[in-house]
């Protein structure tokens, strides 16, 4: 069986140890609120404290989980070699005009693809439209209706 591996560039590689850190941080913090609040609820016997804290538990543990599955999976995207440049691949910054507008896409692994910022999944139907393919390539996109994408610039 083969393993599964998740595609994150340099930088995205970065942002999900910094964002892994920063649970594992409020975890740490949170171990120590549900200690503080055990000992209050231990002399003055006020609400259980477990009951407030359980389900943000619950959440950071699996948040922590994840962010463990991404770090111990990845493969680092780097910039082909040579004439491979030429054509779009996983980590490149695609120019593209759609309906006459020019767009920035960066093609990037799931963990990272944030559509508002121009970072799409390499598994999106765009992006895999624009897959090995080279400047002034004209390809039709299914997504909700057909469009036609223009590749105007590529970029590693």
């Amino acid at each position: 069986m083969e393993e599964e591996h998740i595609y994150l560039t340099p930088l995205g590689l970065k942002n999900i140890q910094k964002i892994y850190q920063q649970i594992c941080d409020r975890r740490v913090g949170e171990m120590g609120k549900r200690r503080s609040r055990i000992s209050l609820f231990l002399e003055n016997e006020t609400k259980d404290p477990d009951l407030d804290i359980a389900a943000d538990e619950e959440i950071l543990k699996e948040q922590i989980a994840e962010y463990e599955f991404i770090l111990n999976h990845y493969r680092l995207v780097a910039p082909p070699n040579g004439g491979k440049k030429s054509k779009v691949g996983l980590g490149a910054t695609v120019f593209v005009e759609i309906n006459g507008c020019l767009q920035k896409l960066h093609i990037v692994g799931s963990p990272e693809a944030d559509p508002d910022q121009g970072k799409i999944s390499h598994l999106s139907p765009v992006a895999e439209a624009l897959m090995g393919r080279t400047v002034g390539e004209e390809i039709e996109v299914n997504v909700d209706f057909p469009e036609t994408v223009k590749i105007k610039k590529i970029q590693y």
